[in-house]
């Protein structure tokens, strides 16, 4: 609200410069893309990921085990087993195409 009272149109997207988001003055905000936004945020290390996300299964220790016994030899059903999860999650954790940061 305080954008449009300001320059008197709605944008889009907006972004919070001081990474306050109870901050409403409108030098703190600029307009940006959905891209930009995630960007920016991914950048400042703002974006929930792994266990921090609420629906996340595995855990940052469960993955490295994973791997390890990955590496030991444990077959990708097996590991979905004893995790409770899906073969592709257990396939995309092993191979760093999620749990990246681990």
């Amino acid at each position: 609200m305080s954008w449009f009272l300001r320059y008197g149109e709605w944008p889009k997207y907006l972004m919070h410069r001081c990474d306050t988001p109870l901050c409403v003055n409108p030098a703190h905000l600029s307009e940006g893309t959905q891209r930009q936004n995630m960007a920016d945020m991914t950048n400042k290390g703002r974006r929930a990921r792994g266990s921090q996300l609420g629906q996340s299964k595995l855990t940052e220790n469960r993955v490295k085990e994973l791997r390890r016994l990955r590496g030991e030899g444990w077959s990708f059903n097996r590991l979905a087993a004893r995790y409770g999860v899906s073969r592709a999650a257990v396939i995309y954790a092993a191979r760093g195409d999620t749990w990246g940061h681990v």
